[in-house]
């Protein structure tokens, strides 16, 4: 079952795949790439090691997610260094997916810009939000979430541009129940 902080890293995940064109405004997350024997891992502000470099390939954190690479393996991690998403599919660079999507032409810059601004509302409304009408709301739309969840899930790491359409439509679900509890975006 859904809790009221994976409704929040559900939002957190598709902020990330949509962000990927938009690294250069990454806000800092606190830690810092280093890189120890061709090994990649994670300080904080104070040099104290965070996330033991251990990855082939590691980027700058947004919204508390990473894109790390080991071997052939590309997934997210969070701030403590594990693997919160894993790609089945093998992927040249993962956080250059939704640029491609742009260059290609199969989603617009606007597209994009408004799937990123529309999940970083959401986010902060439900950071805001008072945990129990979330963990109110995930338990009532505990199946509708979770069936959204688990298609969004598959098509993350097989179809790109399903994913991120599957994301619009979860924001757009995510924004209806909101509105329907009565808590106000922030």
């Amino acid at each position: 079952m859904l809790n009221g902080n994976r409704l929040v890293l559900i939002c957190v995940a598709i902020l990330a795949f949509s962000s990927g064109a938009l690294g250069k405004h990454r806000e800092p997350s606190g830690l810092f790439l280093i890189e120890r024997d061709g090994k990649s891992g994670f300080i904080d502000r104070a040099g104290t090691v965070v996330i033991e470099p251990q990855f082939d390939y590691a980027n700058e954190f947004y919204e508390g997610l990473a894109c790390a690479k080991i071997g052939d393996n590309w997934f997210y991690i969070d701030q403590a260094g594990q693997k919160v998403i894993e790609f089945k599919q093998k992927i040249d660079h993962a956080h250059d997916f939704s640029d491609t999507f742009v260059k290609d032409g199969k989603i617009t810059q606007a597209e994009l810009t408004s799937t990123r601004e529309r999940s970083k509302d959401i986010i902060n409304t439900l950071k805001n939000a008072p945990a129990n009408k979330i963990e109110a709301l995930v338990a009532q739309y505990n199946a509708e979430l979770t069936k959204h969840l688990d298609k969004f899930n598959a098509e993350w790491t097989n179809d790109y541009l399903s994913a991120f359409q599957d994301a619009q439509i979860m924001l757009g679900f995510v924004t209806s129940i909101l509105a329907k509890a009565g808590i106000k975006e922030a």
